[in-house]
């Protein structure tokens, strides 16, 4: 169980930026998956990089390199794994690191060099116990080391996803659990009211 939720929480935050995600089953083993996902985003981002249509869609702090990049993990996780995620929703991706990077920081809970450090490293921690054949495939069509695909290539989700949880650890700080609430309905709860939060901010 643990190993498919190693899978799952390195596309989730290479993708969503997210706590919370599922990841779709397909015919390919999960080293071929991996590849694939490589394969599909090093062919999609050199051409989002300065497509036009993109271009219209930027903001002042919105740059078109992280906009190509969110788009090339959309499209690469659409085609390797199902789902229809599109351009648009990637564009609302990036909108959305930025509304939850400026609230963190406003309240002084946006994590330290130290401690995003520390996140990743548990994840990698993770992955030398129990191991995935989907970050092998990656790491391999890629062709870096494992520690830039952990520390570089996939830092900016890892950032995102501990922004996040100390946005939610805010929120049930200031939203006591309810007498009729086990611990995991109270924290899909506070998710909800993270989901809400990001709406407010848009």
């Amino acid at each position: 169980m643990k190993k498919i939720w190693i899978a799952m929480s390195v596309v989730a935050v290479l993708v969503t930026g997210s706590i919370s995600y599922s990841l779709a089953n397909g015919e390919m083993d999960e080293f071929e998956k991996g590849t694939e996902f490589a394969k599909i985003y090093q062919q999609t981002i050199e051409k989002y990089t300065k497509r036009e249509s993109v271009n219209s869609q930027l903001t002042d702090d919105i740059n078109q390199e992280e906009v190509a990049e969110k788009i090339a993990q959309y499209r690469a996780f659409s085609k390797t794994f199902g789902g229809n995620a599109t351009e648009e929703q990637a564009i609302e991706k990036v909108k959305e690191r930025k509304l939850v990077a400026d609230y963190a920081k406003k309240n002084d809970i946006y994590p330290t060099e130290e401690e995003i450090l520390n996140h990743i490293g548990e994840q990698v921690k993770d992955y030398h116990e129990i191991g995935s054949e989907l970050v092998v495939g990656m790491i391999k069509e890629f062709g870096i080391t494992e520690e830039e695909f952990f520390y570089e290539f996939s830092r900016p989700g890892y950032e995102e996803e501990l922004v996040r949880l100390n946005i939610l650890e805010k929120l049930k700080s200031e939203n006591s659990k309810r007498k009729d609430e086990n611990e995991q309905i109270y924290h899909n709860r506070m998710l909800d009211e993270l989901k809400d939060l990001i709406n407010e901010m848009k």
